[in-house]
């Protein structure tokens, strides 16, 4: 026989299932970060190495990105307190990516601003394309546990049933 279950230990199962899959994941993404298979360029390789063992050097990329991709400028202020260093430290790891080509950089009054430069882009777009692939083992599987849980964060839903202990269907 099958039982009702409610909508907390809905979004419980999914939470747990991606948590079971988060591990291998971040694994994947781990793993694809030392091989660095993205890389083209020497300054491919010194950002990616700069990356992967800088504190502040990823969050520095992913802020410049971000705001690139939505057609805006990033500036000192942004990096201080979006990546959560000092100024010292946004203007030494700005002056790194500049020394590989990865900004562009104009100037706002007397502000600097800055982007990710053609270079940056087209070796993030390899690494996305490689962390998107639909081969990868656990990509599709963790994309829909998360996707369930927050389907059913959003809109509770009273129409599943468990059938098994860690199955969940649709009652259909």
């Amino acid at each position: 026989m099958k039982d009702l279950i409610n909508h907390k230990d809905l979004q419980e199962h999914y939470l747990f299932r991606a948590m079971m899959l988060m591990p291998l994941r971040e694994l994947d993404i781990a793993s694809i970060q030392q091989e660095k298979a993205y890389c083209e360029t020497e300054d491919d390789f010194a950002i990616v190495n700069y990356c992967n063992t800088s504190e502040h050097g990823r969050t520095f990329s992913r802020v410049v990105l971000d705001d690139t991709l939505h057609h805006r400028w990033t500036s000192f202020l942004d990096i201080v307190s979006r990546v959560n260093c000092n100024d010292k430290t946004a203007r030494n790891i700005f002056q790194f990516y500049r020394n590989h080509n990865y900004l562009e950089v104009g100037q706002d009054g007397n502000r600097i601003i800055f982007k990710a430069s053609q270079p940056m882009l087209e070796v993030y777009k390899r690494y996305a394309k490689i962390i998107f692939n639909v081969e990868s083992k656990t990509m599709s599987l963790y994309h829909k546990s998360i996707t369930e849980y927050v389907r059913n964060l959003e809109t509770p839903g009273n129409d599943y049933q468990v059938n098994e202990r860690n199955s969940v269907i649709t009652n259909s």
